[in-house]
């Protein structure tokens, strides 16, 4: 009886011990599969993106601000958006849906306290400018999660109001 009593006692003790883990330590560090989203991820070419999405809603071109004369396109789908640099290769999504969750299970909509407990902490903190919603100014505030083997390789997730916005995954121009 003692020895069982003693069992029980040492299982509580290490039940405590584990739930007392904090959040950060229980979070992964990203990996490539945390930039995969509705199976797009980074490289791939327009004919993959079409055969997995479909044709897109809209298709915009744009110069690229830190390459011209190259361009940047983007296609434009319900909820979602994919990045192509200058030679169609994907090198971002973004995500301003919950019809795609994140690998982490991450959604448009969800709240700050959902994005702490999945991705733990940002490694950046940005405050955009006021953006003009009715009858009241609203700041925008990114996260960035950023990838441990590319530095310029994030999830930036856009907060406002203390839910997620949207979420880009990929990587950052300079």
């Amino acid at each position: 009886m003692r020895v069982e009593m003693f069992r029980i006692g040492m299982l509580i003790i290490a039940s405590v011990a584990i739930s007392s883990l904090t959040e950060a330590q229980r979070i992964q560090p990203l990996d490539s599969a945390d930039f995969n989203v509705a199976g797009i991820s980074g490289n791939l070419d327009t004919s993959a993106v079409i055969n997995r999405l479909g044709m897109p809603t809209t298709r915009k071109s744009e110069i690229n601000p830190f390459d011209s004369p190259s361009r940047l396109h983007i296609w434009k789908y319900p909820g979602l958006s994919v990045h192509f640099a200058s030679d169609y290769t994907v090198f971002g999504i973004t995500v301003d849906s919950p019809r795609y969750p994140t690998k982490r299970g991450l959604k448009a909509g969800d709240s700050v306290l959902r994005l702490r407990r999945l991705y733990g902490e940002p490694s950046e903190v940005d405050e955009n400018e006021s953006a003009y919603a009715g009858p009241v100014n609203v700041r925008d505030v990114d996260w960035d999660y950023q990838d441990p083997a590319h530095e310029m390789h994030v999830i930036r997730v856009t907060l406002r109001n203390n839910k997620v916005r949207s979420i880009y995954l990929g990587a950052l121009l300079d």
